[in-house]
């Protein structure tokens, strides 16, 4: 409260007469008498008290939010959700987290861990920012990709269990073999069928599992034989447990994307996310 209509005119640098027929309005709009005139100033009513209390946790909280969209420009705080499987949680993500959490500490960061149709959905309904999905065999035109990545998947046995390793096998001769596989519904177990079906061979997978870290587990145990990608196998525990069998016809290349919703444009902390992504080799 400035004690004056003159103080207030001053400092919203407009005249004292606006000040005072705003003040005339409200108080005919609200039928309520805000401010008592004396002689050389003025007082607030007990109405008029209530209503600046009102008026002025308001004012505090629009400056507070002004404060915190500063704050989320300036990248000093904020949160960015991204969607991805287990595997690329495991085997891509820690040192992209790594390196950006230690570049922006104050933003938050929540990983959701769900398939590539379901990380599709989150992106269309407004609840992931960034997704990381396998681009096999999908219709992703409402996707923007910003960077993707191939991968090279190959069957992997227990070490040392497999007869002439050296021998490369045909897909009949792979098709014979005990298969843990990821349960069907994921974008890679499609993958791994159809490569199989391509020459007429049908399997049946003697274990299914729900991720591909149950997968190198079952492998290594000498379960029977899986299917992982090559490069999720380098980075894994168990690339010195397992054996790569050499095929005569190599799994198809497929591509990982890092994608967002198409037309609908990305928070400062996604942003952020996002070039990290693409920085790094």
């Amino acid at each position: 409260m400035e004690g004056g209509f003159s103080k207030a005119a001053e400092k919203l640098f407009i005249s004292q007469s606006a000040v005072s027929q705003s003040i005339k309005q409200l108080e005919n709009s609200s039928r309520v008498k805000l401010f008592i005139r004396l002689p050389r100033s003025i007082k607030m009513t007990k109405e008029g008290e209530m209503l600046f209390e009102y008026v002025d946790t308001a004012l505090s909280k629009i400056k507070a939010g002004e404060k915190i969209l500063m704050d989320m420009a300036s990248l000093k705080t904020g949160g960015v959700t991204v969607s991805s499987s287990d595997t690329f949680c495991m085997y891509l993500f820690p040192s992209l987290l790594e390196n950006f959490s230690k570049s922006y500490p104050g933003i938050a960061m929540n990983i959701a861990n769900k398939t590539s149709s379901e990380t599709k959905e989150l992106l269309e309904k407004g609840e992931a920012d960034i997704g990381i999905i396998n681009l096999y065999g999908k219709n992703y035109e409402n996707l923007k990709i910003w960077k993707s990545y191939t991968i090279n998947d190959c069957f992997i046995v227990k070490k040392g269990t497999l007869e002439e390793l050296g021998k490369k096998r045909s897909v009949t001769e792979i098709a014979k073999l005990n298969h843990i596989m990821l349960e069907k519904g994921t974008s890679t177990r499609a993958h791994i069928d159809k490569y199989f079906m391509d020459y007429g061979v049908e399997i049946e997978a003697g274990i299914e599992l729900g991720s591909v870290e149950l997968l190198l587990k079952f492998a290594s145990m000498g379960m029977g034989v899986s299917c992982i990608a090559r490069e999720f196998l380098e980075k894994s525990a168990y690339n010195d447990k397992v054996d790569i069998v050499p095929v005569k016809t190599p799994v198809q290349q497929r591509s990982i994307g890092v994608v967002t919703l198409k037309g609908v444009p990305v928070s400062k902390a996604a942003e952020a996310f996002l070039r990290i992504i693409m920085e790094e080799e």
